[in-house]
């Protein structure tokens, strides 16, 4: 009876786990929307090369890296990814003029995520 009771508990816990993934895909929404505005805008996207916690600045109270209306070239750094305490700078790759800071200072991002949004 008890190796039962030990496989009903397993097998119970994936369909309780499968009732989370459903939330899942509207919280993966808004970065779908962000990259078909910029699409239908003509707008280039810097996105993140890896995950981590996204910072706009070198350190607390220093200037950002970049803002929105700053001009970007392909070797601008435009804020720092941490992972395991390890920073690791991002580049814009892409020439233009920032129009839209989408991820904010802090916040975890994943890998290909949209950061900013760049008029060419």
């Amino acid at each position: 009876m008890g190796f039962l009771n030990i496989v009903a508990a397993v097998t119970a816990k994936p369909a309780a786990a499968a009732a989370s993934p459903a939330a899942a895909p509207a919280a993966q929404a808004a970065p779908t929307s962000v990259e078909a505005r910029a699409a239908a805008e003509g707008l280039l996207t810097v996105t993140a090369p890896l995950l981590g916690t996204f910072y706009v600045a070198p350190e607390p109270g220093a200037p950002p890296f970049t803002h929105v209306g700053a001009n970007v070239t392909e070797d601008t750094t435009v804020g720092l990814i941490e992972v395991m305490k390890v920073f690791n700078s991002v580049r814009a790759g892409v020439k233009g003029t920032i129009v839209e800071a989408v991820a904010q200072n802090g916040q975890f991002v994943e890998y290909g995520q949209t950061l900013f949004l760049v008029k060419p």
